[in-house]
Order: C-alpha cells, then structure tokens, then sequence
C-alpha cells in the first residue's frame, strides 16, 4: 500500500468499529429472525465474511513476504555480481593503464634514441664528407708534386747525358751546336727550382746552380780564340753533381708516392670504418621505429580497450547504484505495507471477535 493509505489507517479502523456498531443491532435483529426460522443467521455471516478477510489478508500478508523475500535475494545476488565486475573492471583499467604509461615510456625512450641515432649518422656523414674533401685535394697537391719530380729527374737525367757526350776535346766553333738542347733542359729544370722542393738543401741547389752555370755557358759559347785552337770539355764534376741532386730527386718522388699510398689506405679504411657507422646506425634506427610504432599502437589499443571498460565499469555502477536505491525504496515501501496489511487484519479480527461476543450474548437471551 502507498504511504498516503498508512496515514488513513486510524481513521479506517475507526470507520470500521463504526460500521461494526452500527451493524451491530440489525445483525442481532436479523438473528433472531433467523433463529426463529432455524436459518444461517445474517451475524453468522457477516463474521464469516470478516473471517474470510483475514484469512485472505493473512495470505497476502504471507505472499508479499515471500516475494519481496525472492525479490531480496535478486538483489543481493546482483549487488554482489556487479559489485564483482566493478571491481574486475577497476584492476583491468589499472593494468591498462600500467600498460599504457609503460608503452608511451617506451615510445618515448625509442624515440630518444632515434634522434642520437640521426645525430650520429649526420655526424659521419660530415666526417666523411670533410675527409673526402681533404683527400681530393691531397691527391690533387701530390699527383702535382710527383709530376714536377718526375720532369726534373728527367731533366737532370737528359743533362747528364748530354754532358757526357760533350767530355771530350773540340774546337770552339762546334761547342754551342752539341750543348743547346741540353742547356735548354737545364735551364727548365732551374725555372721550377722556386716552385717546389722545399726539402732540398741549399747545398744541393748552388751544385745544381753551377752545374747550371756551366751548360749556360757552353750554351751562350765562350770568347772565341782561333779557330785552330780547341777547348779542353771538363764536366766530369758537374755529372757527379747532378748525379746526385737527381738521386734525391729521385728519392724524393718515392717517399711522396709512399705517402700518398699510405694517406690514400688510411682514408680507405676511413671510409670503411664510418660506412659501417652509418649503416649501424641505420639498421638501429630501422629497427626502434619498428619498436616505437608497436608500442604506440599497443598504446592506442590499450586506451581503446580501457575507454570501452570504464563504460562498462560506469554502466555496471549505475546499475548497482539504482538497484541499491530501488531495494531501499522497496524495502520501506513493503515494511509499510506490512504494517497497514497487520493492522487491518487486526482491525478485522477485532471485528470479529466484536461480532462473535454479540452473537453469544444474543443466544444467551433468546
């Protein structure tokens, strides 16, 4: 029964004693009318009827506890399932959310890397760029300087032989046509003397001056005396000397040849070494973008399962929350009413008895 029916219970009670007195005397007169005639008498009924009633309260009163006792043990089961999966939902979410910190930590250690890993590689390429560069114009400096040597070895090597062809007696006439050309090589060979060969000492190059001299003065020719009279061709210390400058000369060519063979395989080796580099860091970076892309996408997918379970976790609350309300309103709602329904079966075996002590009396005086 609803709450504004428990507030008309006193005045309800107070209708039926009412309606119970005034019934009272046309139930007695109707008895002994029916006494009279050996019939059911109509207080007979009337107290039937109310037995009736409470018989019949008495069963909604027992039905009411039974189904709001079923009702009970629903609620309860389902309090506490639902209050299993909250909880169940609560520890996945936690653990995802483990998850998802520990992938987006991962990603962003991954990715730390990669950017050193980027560094390193422009940092290599930059070497070996600058090492290239040093190397062409290293190469390009000694091919140079191994070509001057190699024109002045066979310079010094052309004068020497024409000197020797010159070591002999000869009339003056014929000295400028044998010693020209050759005086010419030498002459070539002192004009890159200020360009290059720094190594050589200043001894050598006054050998190489007076051996100079010499040529050019068989080249420009010496006072002529008379034709009947020769010249003694004395060069054999001038050969000796050129001899030796073209040795160093020689030697010279070969140590620069060495150098460069050596700075040539130690850039090669260079190379070599910050190919690897590169292609190390490479692979590393091919591989961690593999690794930063999983765990991204581990991530996106552990905030998609979470989103999902908090709306469940959510949806589950709201269930058990309106449950729990619905069973606390249930529960006072049947308390009242099995007040109302006890009161009324009081009120009608109060009636009851009322009716059945005015029956005896009636019997007693008829």
């Amino acid at each position: 029964l609803p709450i504004s029916r428990l507030k008309t219970l006193p005045g309800l009670l107070a209708k039926m004693k009412f309606l119970v007195r005034a019934l009272l005397p046309l139930a007695v007169l109707a008895t002994h009318v029916a006494a009279a005639k050996d019939l059911v008498t109509p207080m007979q009924k009337i107290i039937q009827m109310l037995e009736n009633m409470k018989a019949k309260g008495q069963k909604e009163i027992q039905e009411e506890k039974l189904a709001f006792a079923k009702f009970s043990q629903f609620v309860e089961m389902s309090l506490a399932k639902k209050k299993t999966e909250i909880q169940d939902g609560a520890d996945q979410i936690d653990a995802l959310s483990a998850d998802i910190e520990k992938a987006i930590a991962s990603a962003a250690r991954l990715s730390s890397e990669i950017q050193s890993h980027q560094a390193s590689i422009e940092e290599a390429t930059r070497q070996k760029d600058n090492a290239t560069e040093v190397r062409t114009a290293e190469e390009a400096d000694n091919k140079a300087l191994v070509q001057d040597l190699r024109e002045s070895v066979d310079a010094i090597d052309r004068a020497i032989k024409v000197l020797k062809t010159q070591d002999f007696d000869r009339p003056q006439a014929n000295a400028s046509n044998t010693t020209k050309e050759d005086a010419g090589a030498l002459l070539q060979l002192a004009a890159r003397q200020s360009k290059s060969f720094a190594d050589i000492s200043d001894a050598d190059w006054q050998l190489a001056g007076r051996a100079l001299q010499y040529a050019k003065a068989v080249e420009d020719q010496l006072p002529t005396p008379p034709k009947a009279d020769a010249y003694e061709f004395q060069s054999g210390g001038v050969i000796d000397m050129l001899s030796n400058l073209q040795e160093k000369f020689v030697k010279e060519k070969r140590d620069v040849e060495d150098a460069e063979m050596q700075k040539k395989q130690s850039f090669e080796l260079l190379m070599g070494s910050l190919k690897i580099e590169i292609d190390q860091n490479q692979q590393a970076i091919t591989k961690k973008t593999t690794f930063k892309n999983a765990a991204e996408a581990e991530k996106a997918s552990a905030e998609d399962t979470r989103s999902e379970l908090q709306a469940e976790k959510a949806a589950d609350q709201k269930y058990h929350d309106d449950l729990s309300t619905e069973f606390r309103v249930k529960s006072s709602d049947f308390a009242e009413r099995q007040k109302v329904r006890a009161a009324e079966v009081e009120a009608v075996d109060k009636a009851t008895e009322i009716l059945k002590g005015a029956s005896l009396v009636q019997r007693g005086t008829a």
